[in-house]
């Protein structure tokens, strides 16, 4: 019997009979031969599979989750179209549904699609992560040596002392102390005292910055948000980006590269630039509507406007994720339409192309557990090397630091990294709040 055949006899025995059997032309084998550029590894893309490989498991507006017929073996993906759904309670339930299914059909390895994920929910992103690695369980949050959340900071200054005081404001921006939790303690603020943190001097201008502190603590209290992942965790995983994964998908992405518990195969891009896994990360989007909504107020405008708060740090980095360039541990130069749920062709080659880095990767990296004893270390391992390859060369330095915002594809390999901008940093985070905060006073 075929893996295919077995697949479909124990998902039948499992599920009921109503998955669909697809047919295509017979098995072949069509692991692709690899070249090696920089840190990424080119890998090449694995031709003669189509939509016909492919039975789709379960299928939300949000997510979808099939099982790709590959031979020596088949792989299963999830594909993540954003994080920010129409119904949350029905999206958590859809990923826990997902890794039952995967734990009783025995499925170890996973393939995680986020192409043209734009982000959403950072309690979703953060409780994704738990569910998948060991490490981040809450029942270790006391003494695992990393965390699934992220550290925060923003630059203040009197509009944001203004915002920080009212009463009427501070709900929508989530300024809430027990929302932040100090790095080393791990225990939620019970006081203001995040918000008066030290003075950085950038690109020549001093400022005042609050402390840098876990932000969106709340998430991990919050069962509307908790994704039961059944006691399973898999032994392999790989995520898949073009490029565009943003905000809470980049936290999720950068979090899970950085500390090593999956690959990242990258996709598309410019034959000659090496691609960042995300095109805009960290902080937090608040829409106007929303805000003149709290406020009372009546302000026509053509277009939606939004802004964003927050730069996110991932380990021990001391620049924010957003002036930083991860590139992939794999990528492959293949542009087809791969976020399009409704034709699989393309999706079907990038994720046949992602199983064949499978065998490349060491074991049980998602459940590697690693304790502290004593005081919890401030911000995550001791390494600060940043996001490395397990195969290929492996560069001993973080990732390439660059200023200004991080585009989908980024500058030539060729040309030597420079240092960030802080001071155009500080600006491109905070003028679009200030802007807001002003806006506000004339309004009021």
């Amino acid at each position: 019997m075929t893996q295919k055949k077995k697949t479909l006899e124990k998902i039948k025995e499992v599920f009921g009979p109503q998955i669909p059997v697809s047919k295509r032309s017979p098995a072949k084998d069509f692991r692709g031969t690899k070249r090696q550029i920089g840190t990424t590894k080119i890998v090449s893309p694995v031709l003669g599979v189509n939509d016909s490989n492919i039975i789709v498991l379960l299928q939300t507006e949000d997510i979808l989750f099939y099982f790709l017929d590959l031979e020596p073996e088949g792989i299963i993906v999830l594909k993540i179209m954003t994080f920010l759904p129409n119904n949350v309670t029905e999206f958590v339930n859809t990923l826990s549904t997902t890794i039952r299914m995967s734990k009783l059909l025995n499925m170890t390895n996973l393939v995680i699609d986020l192409s043209s994920n734009s982000g959403g929910y950072l309690c979703l992103s953060i409780n994704l992560a738990i569910a998948l690695v060991k490490e981040w369980d809450p029942a270790l949050l006391s003494i695992s040596e990393t965390i699934a959340a992220n550290e925060y900071d923003f630059r203040r200054s009197p509009l944001s002392d203004d915002l920080f005081a009212s009463d009427i404001l501070l709900p929508l921006f989530g300024l809430y102390s027990e929302n932040y939790a100090d790095v080393k303690t791990r225990v939620p603020a019970n006081t203001t005292d995040w918000y008066f943190g030290p003075v950085y001097t950038r690109g020549g201008v001093s400022s005042n910055y609050t402390k840098r502190s876990y932000w969106q603590w709340l998430c991990y209290p919050e069962e509307d948000y908790h994704i039961n992942n059944h006691q399973y965790y898999f032994d392999k995983i790989i995520i898949v980006t073009d490029g565009t994964c943003g905000s809470a998908c980049s936290q999720f992405t950068s979090k899970m590269m950085y500390y090593n518990r999956a690959k990242v195969l990258t996709h598309g891009g410019l034959v000659s630039e090496l691609m960042d896994t995300s095109s805009f990360a960290g902080g937090n989007v608040i829409n106007f509507e929303d805000l003149l909504k709290v406020i009372n107020t009546t302000f026509t405008m053509s277009n939606e406007l939004t802004f964003n708060f927050h730069e996110m740090y991932v380990g021990n980095e001391t620049i924010p994720r957003e002036f930083q360039r991860y590139p992939a541990d794999y990528h492959v130069y293949y542009w087809g339409l791969v976020s399009d749920k409704d034709d699989l062709n393309a999706a079907a080659v990038v994720m046949a192309t992602a199983a064949t880095i499978f065998p490349e990767i060491p074991s049980g990296l998602p459940s590697r557990v690693q304790l502290v004893s004593g005081p919890t270390s401030s911000s995550g391992p001791t390494s600060s090397s940043g996001p490395t390859s397990s195969s290929g060369p492996t560069s001993s330095s973080s990732p390439t630091s660059r200023s200004g915002p991080t585009p989908a594809s980024g500058p030539n390999p060729s040309i030597s990294p420079t240092s960030p901008n802080e001071s155009v940093a500080s600006t491109l985070l905070f003028a679009p709040f200030a802007f807001v905060l002003l806006l506000l006073q004339f309004l009021l």
